[in-house]
């Protein structure tokens, strides 16, 4: 497996796929741009992708929150099952920038988010913990969240008791990281995703 990567056209988008309660539709003959991010600073990935449009698309979509995109993209001469491929499923939230491109056809970005982050925004914790930050951590990971992807908690230090006021999953893990401090006594936690899973760790 070789690392050498020096342009985008090394990678190729093997799936592109819109999820709706209508059916599955392949998208990558309509694609123009495709953006995803993570970021320390981000509680999950986020991204979106700019769409050409000549058949209707976004009027047939009629978005209600329950739409889906299915993205696999990987190094050209690596198969699906390489570690540099990456494959994730994510919320669709918002149909933006819808521009006309010409008499037949017009420009629209779907924008998409981890679905995690949907849930998130639905429920609010009202509860008390005791034990490390790290361990209030995988509670509301695994038990509110119920997050499937792979995860990494890095152990804190100190025995608290913390109640959560009133705070949405996201905005609680964010809360602790403030909180929390490393077993080399450094308050140095950060909450995110990447392309491997879950994150809650210490920068050293």
């Amino acid at each position: 497996m070789s690392l050498n990567l020096r342009q985008p056209t090394q990678f190729t988008v093997k799936s592109l796929q819109l999820i709706t309660k209508f059916g599955n539709k392949d998208i990558r003959a309509v694609y123009q741009e495709l953006n995803i991010y993570d970021s320390m600073f981000m509680p999950c990935m986020r991204g979106s992708v700019l769409l050409l449009d000549s058949v209707g698309l976004a009027e047939k979509l009629t978005l209600d929150g329950s739409e889906y995109i299915e993205i696999e993209i990987s190094k050209s001469d690596e198969p699906s099952s390489s570690p540099l491929t990456f494959k994730k499923t994510f919320r669709i939230y918002k149909l933006s920038k819808r521009t006309s491109y010409n008499q037949n056809s017009e420009l629209f970005v779907l924008d998409f988010i981890s679905d995690e982050m949907i849930y998130s925004l639905q429920q609010k914790i009202r509860q008390s913990f005791v034990g490390e930050h790290s361990r209030i951590a995988e509670t509301v990971m695994n038990r509110i969240l119920q997050i499937k992807r792979p995860q990494r908690v890095d152990i804190t230090k100190g025995i608290h008791t913390v109640i959560i006021p009133n705070l949405s999953p996201f905005d609680t893990m964010n809360w602790l990281t403030k909180r929390a401090v490393s077993k080399e006594n450094l308050p140095d936690l950060f909450f995110f995703e990447n392309k491997y899973g879950y994150y809650f760790a210490s920068l050293s």
